[in-house]
């Protein structure tokens, strides 16, 4: 789907549903920003909310309180893939060592394309020898199922 003025990426989610959301802007930004959002626990919700435009399900968009029922890592990959979409896939932090020897600040870049294994093809179908990440996100064992089970 095209949204006017925003890019979008089509993906299957851990669940095996197919949905495409958008870049983020200054309206989501918002959305976490605000202080009663994150109180409630609600940003999460709102945000996918508003960055879901299009899904193989019945429902093409969701309700803040429709996401609040769906499976953890179908929520949060929802999440995961509007950040690489909007950002590109290096995160750059600084992380100060808590080793009382060092006390130091460093700086990282994490490359988020190693966590996201994509769920169109299954995980048998990776080239012989190649092995996914320890820490990719992992499809849900039992298929398709929108809500918690």
């Amino acid at each position: 789907m095209e949204v006017k003025g925003a890019n979008t990426v089509q993906f299957i989610t851990p669940s095996g549903f197919s949905l495409t959301v958008r870049e983020t802007n200054g309206d989501d930004d918002e959305i976490m920003s605000k202080a009663k959002n994150s109180n409630d626990g609600s940003a999460v919700n709102k945000l996918a909310s508003a960055i879901i435009v299009d899904s193989d399900l019945e429902t093409k968009t969701f309700t803040p309180d429709q996401i609040r029922l769906w499976k953890n890592k179908d929520k949060y990959y929802s999440l995961f893939k509007a950040r690489i979409l909007t950002h590109g896939p290096e995160m750059e932090f600084i992380h100060e060592c808590m080793n009382k020897d060092c006390r130091k600040e460093n700086a990282y870049i994490e490359d988020l394309a190693k966590y996201d294994r994509g769920f169109s093809k299954p995980l048998e179908e990776l080239p012989e020898g190649e092995k996914p990440f320890k820490y990719q996100i992992t499809a849900y064992p039992n298929g398709k199922a929108l809500s918690r089970e």
